[in-house]
């Protein structure tokens, strides 16, 4: 199967999600070096391993920004619902790690 979606690979850009959320997560990856894939590895993982996001949410995915150096993919969508509770989901399992 294969999605449509435009992806933008952001560089030296002024980020605008450095959000509070934002902030607490990366002080929990970055200490514990949890380690995270590039983005293409983790948009493959996305589309085509994920499976609790419905298909038809990921089929609604417009566009992707990547911002490299931030370890951000910022997803537009028209159906987020499910994606939206994964997310928050990862969040409160990253924060919540044994140290």
């Amino acid at each position: 199967m294969r999605f449509n979606y435009e992806l933008e690979v952001k560089t030296n850009q002024e980020f605008r999600y450095h959000t509070k959320i934002y902030q607490e997560i990366m002080q929990e990856i970055i200490p514990k070096n949890i380690k995270q894939k590039n983005y293409k590895d983790a948009l493959n993982w996305f589309f085509y391993r994920e499976r609790k996001i419905p298909l038809y949410e990921k089929q609604s995915i417009k566009n992707i920004d990547v911002y490299e150096e931030d370890r951000i993919l910022a997803i537009y969508a028209q159906n987020q619902s499910e994606m939206f509770k994964q997310i928050k989901y990862r969040e409160d399992y990253v924060c919540n790690i044994e140290r």
